[in-house]
């Protein structure tokens, strides 16, 4: 009754909402201000009981988890292409571009065949009439969100005379130079709109989606479904602990990796804390009321520390000492609520160790992942509170970061693997 209860919750799951919405935002050359992955992540994650039911969406499940990857390598290219020329700027995006709009395609098709062939099977006839204007505007939307994206970068080529340098001498021919010099506008116009566009594509898929989970009867015989193909305890309990390994992957490198661009974050830590609180809860849900507080701490101060450095952190100049003061202090704060958080989630990974009953995974190296966390959060606040310092402690922080992020998923990694171990030994025994 409760793995019913639970598929039907996951198919009415507003997560699908929330992971559309992180597509919404428009391009800006390689930066994405809201990471699609987690987009891409929440969609996968809400689709997973119908991808039970029809092999195009457990198609679409899978070509939005390479959406995410490949998401989750633009921003990565985007962090070491920083200070490179504008050619390598327009070769990676209009690498990453094709690559997107040929996922993107195959994704789409894939989600609103399989939920057309679904809605038809199970009686959804409210929501098949709101299918194709969803299924247009999503392709239409995705497609121009990401060419709209390149064609800015494309005015390198007229900078650096590539397409005519061999015939004529673009310094002759003034066209060429304006063209060139209404990069800005044509930027500028270009995110209006995508967001114009983003706007209306989020409103008709809300809709769609919305009469999808709105239809009692279309989600009762969807859920029954679900529940006859579901199979053994062990495979459901290893796939609903994957699913949770890999929101912890994103959450904890996103919460403990502190990677700017002109000092916006690439990872809002904010956004990592709330992952990475909803990753562990997903693993046994009890923990939500001792670990979700500590999460909101966390992703508050934290929210309030990234902007608190967008307006006063500048690495060039010492600042006033107002400006000192608030940095030193938000830093602070957020020291203090990210440490305690990441306490109560070791504590919390040691709960599940022994309600679990896994013996063989030691729990010494969660000692070793505070230790390393505590020692990157105190040279975090000597970071924020003096930002000329900033360039200087990037690598220490950075070495201190990953050594946690490996060390704690580590051990959530052998904890997941033993406790499956442990259900599969116990059914092939009865």
């Amino acid at each position: 009754m409760n793995d019913a209860a639970a598929t039907k919750n996951r198919i009415r799951s507003p997560l699908l909402f929330i992971g559309l919405f992180f597509l919404i935002n428009p391009y800006f050359a390689m930066l994405d201000i809201l990471p699609d992955f987690i987009g891409y992540a929440l969609i996968c994650y809400a689709v997973s009981d119908l991808a039970k039911l029809e092999y195009r969406m457990e198609s679409a499940m899978k070509y939005s988890a390479y959406l995410g990857l490949l998401s989750f390598a633009r921003a990565a290219a985007f962090v070491l292409s920083l200070g490179s020329d504008d050619s390598m700027r327009l070769l990676l995006t209009f690498s990453f571009g094709v690559a997107e709009i040929l996922l993107v395609i195959r994704f789409a098709s894939d989600l609103f065949g399989g939920t057309e062939y679904l809605l038809e099977r199970y009686d959804g006839y409210e929501a098949l009439r709101r299918l194709n204007n969803a299924r247009f505007l999503t392709l239409l939307f995705l497609i121009v969100k990401v060419a709209l994206g390149v064609i800015p970068e494309a005015a390198v080529l007229l900078v650096q005379k590539v397409l005519f340098s061999d015939l004529i001498d673009v310094d002759d021919i003034p066209l060429y130079n304006d063209i060139a010099s209404y990069k800005p506008y044509a930027t500028a116009l270009f995110i209006l709109i995508t967001i114009i566009l983003g706007v209306w594509w989020y409103i008709e898929i809300c809709r769609y989606f919305g009469a999808v989970r709105k239809d009692a009867a279309f989600v009762a015989a969807a859920t029954k479904a679900a529940e006859y193909v579901t199979g053994s305890s062990s495979e459901s309990i290893d796939k609903k602990l994957s699913v949770s390994y890999v929101f912890a992957i994103v959450g904890i490198a996103a919460f403990a990796l502190d990677v700017r661009f002109e000092r916006v974050p690439v990872l809002p830590a904010f956004l990592g804390a709330l992952i990475s609180a909803y990753a562990i809860i997903r693993a046994k849900r009890v923990l939500k009321k001792t670990l979700a507080p500590y999460a909101f701490c966390a992703a508050a101060t934290g929210l309030a520390l990234d902007i608190c450095f967008i307006l006063f952190g500048s690495t060039d100049t010492v600042g006033t000492l107002t400006e000192s003061a608030v940095l030193a202090a938000s830093g602070a704060a957020f020291a203090v609520c990210s440490v305690l958080f990441v306490r109560r989630l070791c504590y919390s990974l040691r709960e599940l160790h022994f309600d679990f009953g896994c013996e063989k995974t030691s729990l010494k190296p969660l000692v070793y992942a505070e230790i390393l966390y505590t020692a990157y959060a105190l040279m975090n606040i000597a970071a924020f509170a003096m930002p000329v310092l900033y360039p200087w402690l990037l690598l220490p922080r950075i070495l201190l970061s990953v050594a946690f992020i490996a060390v704690f998923l580590l051990t959530y990694r052998r904890i997941c693997e033993e406790y499956v171990a442990i259900v599969s030994d116990t059914e092939e025994e009865t």
